[in-house]
């Protein structure tokens, strides 16, 4: 009989324990560093991933159109070599090449945290250029394209420029696109970084929900979709 009561009582203490944890949210997600530690308390490898892989950046793996490679036929057909005068034939293809694209909004202030941080490290804080960059309220949003590979276009930097110029857009729904202000490139961490500007006219609120970026490499449509929701740091929307 004492057995059974115990038996009774584990069995009722557990169905408790059972019905409290069901009521507690799953999972539970601890915050993101940039909201709880103190920029000179980042890490290395967080500030690779604030760069790498967070709200405001993110590497892609996509497959462009690689260098065109020539090659020779020469066991082709007697008839094509007819025409040809008895010459091997050559023909021509693009090889694909799997290439590493980062899209990143460069205007947001944990981002220019931290590049200070990653260049000049955890003092970073203290420089006065750093200190000026921040306090700076930048009147463009600024999109970073990194890994823009050499060959993107046959009319050399130049080319790419205006291949920037003419394919970026940034899309919100109820909002009419934005084209670039201005492009710039220079050499990146990967490859070509170009610097695309756009207005922050009408600029960009929480409740737009989501911001498109877009960029046309060849026959590539490449995008990054910001979700504004958390892109919030210090309280602000930092875009």
């Amino acid at each position: 009989m004492h057995n059974e009561t115990n038996s009774s009582k584990i069995c009722a203490m557990t169905s408790r324990r059972t019905l409290l944890a069901s009521l507690i949210p799953f999972p539970l997600f601890a915050a993101d560093f940039w909201q709880v530690k103190k920029p000179a308390d980042w890490s290395d490898k967080e500030i690779k991933k604030l760069l790498t892989n967070s709200p405001w950046s993110q590497d892609q793996t996509v497959e462009l159109v690689g260098k065109t490679k020539t090659s020779t036929n020469k066991k082709s057909s007697s008839n094509s070599n007819a025409r040809n005068g008895g010459a091997p034939t050559r023909s021509t293809t693009a090889e694909p090449k799997t290439s590493i694209v980062r899209i990143t909004c460069a205007s947001a202030k944990p981002v220019k945290i931290a590049i200070a941080r990653k260049n000049y490290g955890a003092d970073a804080g203290s420089k006065p250029e750093v200190i000026a960059a921040l306090e700076r309220v930048d009147p463009y949003y600024l999109i970073t394209v990194d890994g823009i590979p050499s060959h993107a276009s046959s009319k050399g930097p130049r080319g790419i420029v205006q291949l920037v110029q003419s394919t970026s857009v940034l899309k919100c729904a109820g909002k009419s696109p934005r084209l670039p202000n201005k492009v710039e490139i220079m050499q990146g961490e990967i490859g070509t970084l170009a610097l695309i500007t756009f207005t922050k006219e009408n600029p960009f609120t929480e409740d737009d929900k989501e911001v498109e970026f877009q960029l046309e490499l060849g026959s590539k449509l490449v995008t990054k979709k910001f979700k504004l929701k958390d892109m919030v740091f210090d309280g602000k929307l930092e875009m």
